[in-house]
């Protein structure tokens, strides 16, 4: 059995706020804070450290590794995911005529560089519409064909949590010879995958959110399409020697190292290192079976409200529920939960709530009775 309560006592920022919006910023565990204000007296006194700090980046290789089913070699440490994605679409080998699949329910992060590669390639973009919030088999069937490179999805979409089913569209790439290029910062941390199982690759996940990091993330590639790559840019650290700095020709390293162009935000992978054991220490099935109680338990509470309308599936679980009021200002009940100290985001329309291990069910009763008091005081 997990002790939720001792987890809970390492993070300080629930016992300052309602904050169920790990789907906008996850909440960071005194242990890597810690280890942050380390690093931040060691940087003080110079680069005495610095092959010290190095070796964040390679932890974080084998922690990502583990946590996702993959090698350590299949790992690189890139500013964010925008840079992640933006280096995959400048790294295939296009030509004109081929096409990009995506979908409307994707964050500009995984819409606005296929946009611009298809600009300059002369791509065809091809955009699967959601229906009631749902992105359906058939519709990828029907938008993917054999002039496909690249279907390019979510795992877990921002707005309302819809998780795409990676198997099928894994199969759906190998069938029409396409890449599947998934954006996991909504997913990874939060939920449990393996990619290899899966058939992903490449997968770009951000620490900032379930992973509790402040910044940075991976990238994931999967070894046998690596030299199908081009190269799009080069640095000191994305050399097969990187610790040779005499003139020489750029040869780039062997694996995803070859995706890490300059000197890291040490700090950012300090904390992402000592966050990914914290996560490692409690087990990612026991974080899923968490995350997705408490969304269950919020979902079963609002139901209970007449004026509800869902803007998440019903049989499409993950850790982000999104809703807006039929008959109230939905932006206006948003606002005033932020006034009462109960941290939430507004997406699409909608109230977009997302609990993570560090919740407790009486953190969604408190929102939930911010509502019931705002909608009290509306009737009077």
């Amino acid at each position: 059995m997990v002790n939720w309560f001792a987890i809970r006592s390492h993070f300080p920022g629930v016992s300052h706020t309602c904050y169920l919006n790990a789907a906008s910023l996850g909440l960071i565990p005194d242990v890597s804070v810690k280890a942050l204000e380390c690093f931040i007296k060691q940087r003080s006194l110079g680069s005495m450290l610095w092959l010290e700090w190095y070796s964040a980046v390679d932890d974080i290789r084998r922690l990502v590794s583990r946590l996702i089913g993959s090698k350590s070699e299949e790992i690189a440490f890139v500013q964010n995911t925008s840079m992640g994605l933006n280096l995959i679409a400048n790294s295939i080998r296009w030509s004109r005529g081929e096409n990009i699949v995506t979908t409307d329910l994707e964050f500009p992060t995984n819409l606005f560089p296929w946009q611009v590669i298809a600009k300059r390639y002369g791509l065809e973009i091809r955009y699967v519409r959601n229906v009631d919030g749902s992105l359906r088999r058939e519709d990828f069937e029907k938008a993917v064909d054999k002039k496909t490179r690249v279907i390019a999805v979510s795992w877990v979409e921002f707005g309302n949590g819809f998780v795409n089913d990676l198997g099928f569209l894994s199969k759906l790439a190998r069938e029409n010879d396409a890449l599947l290029v998934v954006d996991g910062i909504q997913g990874v941390g939060a939920l449990k995958i393996d990619v290899r199982n899966v058939g992903v690759d490449v997968l770009v996940s951000g620490f900032q959110k379930w992973l509790l990091g402040i910044g940075g993330a991976f990238l994931y590639v999967r070894e046998d399409i690596l030299d199908n790559l081009e190269v799009p840019f080069a640095g000191w650290l994305s050399d097969k020697d990187s610790r040779s700095f005499e003139f020489r020709e750029y040869k780039p390293s062997l694996d995803a190292r070859r995706f890490e162009l300059g000197s890291p935000s040490f700090a950012d992978a300090i904390v992402a290192r000592e966050s990914l054991s914290f996560i490692q220490s409690i087990e990612i099935e026991n974080i899923e079976r968490r995350d997705l109680d408490l969304i269950s338990y919020l979902r079963k509470r609002l139901s209970e409200y007449d004026n509800i309308e869902f803007m998440t599936p019903k049989d499409n679980l993950s850790p982000i529920l999104t809703f807006r009021f039929r008959s109230w200002d939905t932006k206006a009940v948003f606002e005033y939960l932020l006034e009462k100290n109960i941290y939430v985001s507004y997406r699409l329309g909608g109230i977009r709530v997302s609990p993570h291990f560090y919740n407790n069910k009486s953190d969604i009763d408190t929102f939930l009775d911010l509502i019931g008091e705002y909608l009290r005081k509306r009737r009077t």
